[in-house]
């Protein structure tokens, strides 16, 4: 074996010192190694805290995905059903749109035939206003026409209505004046004479005077008959009574006053006749007896009430029965001398006999007239 080589002194210490460099950077790797494993390890650790918290947010994240893969599901299902019913309802608005848009062809159709049908309008209407303005035209001439027309009509009218009224008047008037209207005239005092074989007659044969009678005058003043006519009169003679107290209000003397029992009062049997246009005939009356002569002689103005009912019906309104109410109260005048009684009062000489006949103020009325007033006995 060989031994080593001796080395200088300085080759020595320079290799102590290298040696020495190379023990203290050994070290220092060495130093190195371990700090790197512990960064290593530090970072391993702390790496591993974050991979598990990681994996813990991990395992959240997860168990929300599958609550929504989930709700994911539901609502793909719900999708589903909701996508069946929207399908179905655009096929039912695919098929209404296409109802829609043939019913728009139909109006566009109608549309096109409607302005066709405008068109035609409008020339059938500028041809009827050209119609309706001649028309106007001829109007606006028939209306001054027909105004004119109007007022000669109306004209015509008046005068129509005016003629017609005084026609109706004529015609009333003519009524009036041609029916039966039967009224007393008046009273008269006729003379009954003796005759030897027909007894006692008015004017009749040759022989004197019997006695007188007062008698009521009946006229029928129209031009046509009566028909239906009937009389009923009365006769009250009122002497012997203090007649010269109340003899100027004899007239005002109600006849519906008389007891009907009055033995002074004679009252005649309803007569039935016929009063022809125009004619007169003397009725009923009061007959004077020898007592009131010889009454009238002694000055006690004896006074004679004659009054009566006349009904009848014209031929113009034969359901009417017409009433005609008399009434007068009679005065004796002059004297009977010719029978032989007293002669004139006080010696004088009296002319004939005669009568004085006044009105009684009620009872001489006809038909309405003589409402309100109390019937005759």
């Amino acid at each position: 074996m060989t031994e080593p080589e001796e080395k200088p002194p300085h080759q020595d210490q320079a290799g102590g010192d290298a040696g020495k460099s190379r023990r203290v950077l050994g070290l220092s790797f060495e130093a190195l190694s371990l700090i790197f494993d512990g960064i290593i390890a530090i970072a391993a650790i702390i790496g591993s805290f974050f991979v598990y918290r990681q994996l813990a947010a991990m395992n959240d994240q997860l168990a929300v995905m599958r609550e929504q893969m989930a709700d994911a599901r539901s609502a793909a299902k719900a999708t589903d059903v909701t996508t069946d019913r929207q399908l179905k309802i655009a096929e039912k608005q695919a098929s209404s749109q296409k109802t829609l848009a043939d019913a728009n062809k139909d109006i566009a159709a109608a549309a096109t035939k409607s302005a066709k049908a405008t068109e035609q309008l409008a020339v059938a209407t500028s041809k009827a206003a050209d119609a309706s303005r001649s028309l106007a035209e001829s109007a606006a001439d028939a209306n001054v026409a027909t105004h004119r027309l109007a007022d000669a009509a109306l004209d015509a009218n008046s005068v129509t209505r005016e003629l017609v009224k005084t026609t109706q008047q004529a015609i009333d008037t003519n009524k009036g004046i041609s029916r039966a209207f039967v009224f007393a005239k008046g009273v008269e005092l006729h003379e009954v004479y003796m005759s030897n074989i027909l007894g006692a007659v008015i004017k009749g044969g040759q022989s004197r005077i019997q006695s007188w009678i007062i008698s009521v005058q009946l006229e029928n003043t129209g031009s046509t008959p009566t028909q239906d006519l009937t009389v009923t009169s009365s006769c009250w003679e009122t002497y012997g009574r203090k007649l010269l107290d109340r003899a100027s209000d004899a007239p005002g003397f109600d006849v519906c006053a008389i007891d009907p029992k009055d033995p002074w009062l004679e009252s005649h049997a309803i007569v039935s006749m016929v009063l022809a246009p125009k004619q007169i005939r003397p009725f009923g009356g009061c007959q004077i007896k020898a007592t009131g002569l010889l009454m009238n002689e002694l000055g006690a103005l004896p006074l004679y009430y004659t009054f009566g009912t006349v009904r009848y019906r014209d031929i113009f309104n034969p359901s009417y029965i017409h009433r005609t109410e008399y009434c007068f109260v009679v005065t004796l005048t002059g004297s009977a001398y010719e029978l032989g009684l007293p002669a004139g009062r006080r010696g004088e000489k009296m002319p004939p006999l005669g009568i004085l006949a006044t009105p009684c103020q009620q009872h001489n009325c006809a038909d309405e007239e003589c409402n309100g007033q109390s019937p005759l006995p």
